[in-house]
């Protein structure tokens, strides 16, 4: 299975693929269900990303997935190859990505993973996975990954996947304001992949509220002071740090006004 799936993957016939099979899910034997989706789990690292793009291969993935696990097994089976995934599957925004497809699936799946008990287990499981490759076998995900990939893990592995649980903030903050402390220049990189277009094409916007759901803005205003142009770069990254320090001081005279 994994093979077939690398031999459609290189001929560029992997999309087409997932949309056959999707419309032929029903004469899938129950008893193969496991097998498909172990491949699919091990194979992951073949599928075009990043996740965001319409056209990437490892967003067609999951709908098929997903529907598989509705259609062919049982809700507990589901749930336990959910984990499987989560648990297993190469590369880890893939991973990462499968149990933010959760939350966002559950509204429709009859698979009882809407249970909150049972979203937060999953999220536990890639969260376990995330501590143990990047804090603890001390990795650099700033070099490990591109800027799509790494701003998505971290924001969802920060925030609990959107939950704001808080339950994974203090870790994510403390990886990596470490690795800006060994590099201060993850610092420009980290404040421009938050840069988005405002409303009008040639404007920026820094995502303050976004940001600050993961990072402690005292805590960067602190470094920029600290590290100053080792930190920024480029232009890009300068106009960055610019509008972070102008909404953070916004931020700090609106909650002293209050006061």
């Amino acid at each position: 299975m994994s093979q077939d799936l690398r031999e459609y993957q290189q001929r560029g016939l992997i999309s087409e693929l997932f949309a056959k099979l999707s419309i032929f899910q029903s004469l899938i034997a129950t008893a193969r269900v496991p097998t498909i989706v172990r491949a699919l789990s091990k194979s992951a690292s073949l599928f075009s990303r990043p996740e965001s793009s319409r056209e990437s291969e490892a967003r067609r993935a999951k709908p098929f997935l997903f529907r598989l696990l509705e259609d062919r097994v049982d809700s507990i089976d589901a749930r336990l190859l959910l984990e499987e995934v989560v648990r297993e599957a190469e590369p880890l925004p893939f991973a990462v990505s499968v149990v933010l497809s959760c939350h966002r699936w559950s509204g429709a799946l009859s698979l009882r993973i809407n249970e909150p008990a049972y979203l937060a287990a999953l999220r536990r499981i890639a969260a376990k996975r995330l501590f143990t490759h990047y804090v603890q076998d001390d990795r650099n995900i700033f070099i490990e990954l591109p800027e799509s990939e790494w701003r998505f893990v971290l924001y969802q592995w920060g925030t609990d996947w959107m939950t704001e649980s808080g339950e994974n903030r203090e870790i994510v903050q403390g990886y990596v304001m470490n690795l800006i402390d060994r590099e201060p220049e993850y610092l420009g990189r980290l404040l421009h992949s938050f840069m988005q277009r405002g409303p009008l094409a040639e404007e920026e916007a820094f995502s303050f509220k976004e940001f600050s759901q993961v990072y402690d803005p005292e805590a960067i205003g602190d470094r920029l002071d600290r590290y100053g142009d080792r930190a920024l770069t480029n232009p890009e990254e300068r106009k960055a740090a610019e509008l972070f320090r102008r909404q953070y001081q916004t931020n700090v005279s609106q909650r002293e006004s209050t006061e």
